[in-house]
């Protein structure tokens, strides 16, 4: 499985909260560039094309990058060629998290499931959040995330770099 690269947000006031969704958009897989959706399953507009209206069915805008979840099957107009690429949850049942975080390729923090400093909030969307906390680390940071689902299969998903700021209001 291919690595997705995030840029994880910045908190305020020294706290740094990141909720990243855990999800796999399969962009090898078949695209759908026409017929009907499944209602109730989530789509990425990843290409969209001039007169194509998606709206109808639950997106809320019709532009390249939009994901929203299918509230019917047939879109008003899709004629235009735009490519749709339905999201595939990676469940989190049983599944470990492990992220650290690197300065200088110093260890600077990790975080865990097993130490609840990460949490997951949605086993079968594959949702999880980090816990609030302080951050005393400043400056751009390097960081990847790994899941360990519960077949055992390893994967880092996650990577990139987050930026810490010092709060510099008193």
């Amino acid at each position: 499985m291919a690595t997705q690269k995030y840029n994880m947000p910045q908190g305020r006031k020294g706290y740094t909260y990141i909720s990243p969704e855990f999800r796999k958009v399969n962009e090898d897989g078949a695209e759908i560039t026409s017929g009907t959706l499944e209602s109730g399953s989530e789509y990425l507009i990843k290409e969209y094309k001039g007169s194509d209206v998606f709206t109808n069915i639950g997106a809320d805008d019709n532009k390249t990058g939009v994901i929203f979840t299918a509230s019917g099957t047939t879109p008003t107009t899709w004629t235009g060629g735009s490519i749709l690429v339905k999201i595939q949850n990676i469940s989190l049942a049983g599944a470990t998290i492990k992220c650290q975080v690197y300065k200088n390729r110093s260890l600077a923090k990790t975080f865990t499931t097993e130490n609840d400093s990460i949490l997951i909030t949605d086993e079968a969307k594959g949702i999880f959040k980090f816990a609030n906390f302080v951050s005393t680390m400043y400056g751009n940071h390097s960081y990847d995330i790994q899941v360990t689902l519960s077949n055992g299969i390893i994967s880092t998903y996650f990577e990139g770099t987050w930026n810490f700021k010092k709060d510099i209001t008193q």
